[in-house]
């Protein structure tokens, strides 16, 4: 509990790693060299930019603000477990995982949300649950969008996108796995040029 402040002009580095649970607020005034950082059940302010090229990001139940820019790396995986909310742009060129075994999941991204050649977002639910990511406004797709489940045969995976299109460009792939049954569901007003 309580809460962290990493001020303008102080240093944190070393490439260790830091986990904030309970933290409110977490405020990064300038940043941080961390090799990892977890935040579980938190609420975190970012005024810098942030990659998981230099520090590996683990979100449970937590909200990440801006006005920094959270760019997920080629080759890197950010996992969305339980309820998390992005409030502010998301630049993702590698693996965002959304949804965790036996527990329903939804994460929210309100801020701008860019995919690049080569990315991931998977939706997947897991035992007898749903798994939702929501975007808040509508955004191209020139990656893979990625919707399964695992586990049994009940629950969902679904990608909601709350205003505007989802454009699958000519070099986006929206894709169902078979997995374990359960349904998948796409809720957005969709311009496929793609697969």
């Amino acid at each position: 509990g309580g809460s962290f402040t990493q001020a303008t002009g102080a240093t944190l580095d070393g490439g260790g790693a830091l986990s904030l649970s309970s933290v409110n607020p977490a405020v990064f005034e300038t940043a941080a060299a961390l090799g990892a950082l977890t935040l579980s059940s938190a609420t975190a302010s970012f005024a810098t930019d942030i990659t998981t090229q230099t520090t590996v990001l683990t979100l449970t139940s937590s909200t990440v603000n801006g006005p920094g820019i959270l760019t997920n790396a080629a080759g890197r995986v950010v996992s969305l477990s339980l309820g998390n909310t992005i409030n502010t742009a998301v630049v993702n060129a590698g693996t965002l995982a959304v949804g965790v075994g036996g527990f329903s999941s939804t994460s929210t991204i309100t801020g701008a949300f860019t995919t690049v050649a080569g990315s991931m977002v998977r939706v997947t639910s897991a035992g007898s649950s749903n798994s939702t990511l929501s975007v808040a406004s509508g955004f191209t797709n020139h990656g893979t969008i990625e919707l399964t489940k695992s586990e049994d045969t009940f629950g969902s995976s679904t990608l909601a996108v709350s205003s505007g299109t989802l454009v699958n460009a000519p070099d986006g792939t929206i894709r169902t796995v078979a997995g374990t049954g359960g349904t998948r569901t796409l809720n957005t007003q969709l311009e496929n040029q793609g697969t």
